[in-house]
């Protein structure tokens, strides 16, 4: 990280000098990782998703309970 830095602030290196595969790459590379983060996402939003209705069904007597709190709350 701290050689990334100093390359950075070096003043010789410019963007030009960077070779336009590794630019590509670079690309593909930061695409992927979108990728990669939104099905990581969407995988945890299934689990989570998961135990939701496995406990509705395992808990229903609590879901029951949590419906008639709201009853009385309402009137």
């Amino acid at each position: 990280m701290q050689r990334a830095n100093t390359i950075a602030k070096n003043s010789s290196v410019h963007p030009y000098d960077i070779s336009p595969e590794f630019v590509e790459w670079l690309t593909n590379e930061k695409a992927e990782a979108i990728r990669h983060q939104r099905r990581i996402f969407k995988a945890t939003v299934m689990i989570a998703f998961a135990i939701i209705l496995f406990l509705l069904k395992e808990q229903s007597e609590w879901v029951a309970g949590l419906l008639d709190l709201n009853a009385y709350a309402a009137g």
